[in-house]
């Protein structure tokens, strides 16, 4: 009787090993496939930051514009215009692709894209201009 429990524990014995044997394989392949997709989630992370910053590239943030009444896009666009050749006395060749308010919120930052990179360092470099006034203009990072 006794023996017949030894050798029947021995076979559960020999069963929970091989379970864990197994469960161990099982364990070490999900490690692997977890830091497998901890890699690729870092590289998409790292592309979509680039994919953003290149996105923004050309963006303007122009802080201090007061906002007119039941403003729109075209307005907007045009507010910018007179800045750059009012005050930054800059040509009034720059080209926006859009501009707009970020919010509804009065006096709400204007975000504007530059069609081209040069006309957006052109500005920047012009903003000094600005100084002792309420209007800033600053990048669009991501």
């Amino acid at each position: 009787m006794m023996r017949e429990q030894f050798a029947e524990l021995q076979g559960e014995m020999k069963g929970l090993r091989e379970e864990v044997s197994d469960l161990r394989l099982e364990n070490d392949d999900l490690k692997r496939s977890n830091c497998d997709m901890k890699k690729q989630i870092d590289e998409l992370e790292r592309k979509t930051d680039d994919l953003e910053g290149r996105s923004k590239r050309n963006n303007l943030i122009f802080y201090g514009l007061p906002r007119q009444e039941k403003e729109t896009n075209v307005e907007c666009e045009a507010m910018l215009k007179d800045l750059i050749t009012d005050k930054l006395e800059l040509a009034d060749d720059i080209v926006f692709d859009r501009a707009h308010r970020l919010n509804s919120k009065p006096n709400s930052p204007v975000i504007a894209r530059c069609v081209f990179f040069k006309d957006k360092v052109k500005i920047l470099k012009a903003k000094r201009k600005l100084q002792g006034s309420q209007i800033f203009i600053g990048e669009d990072f991501s």
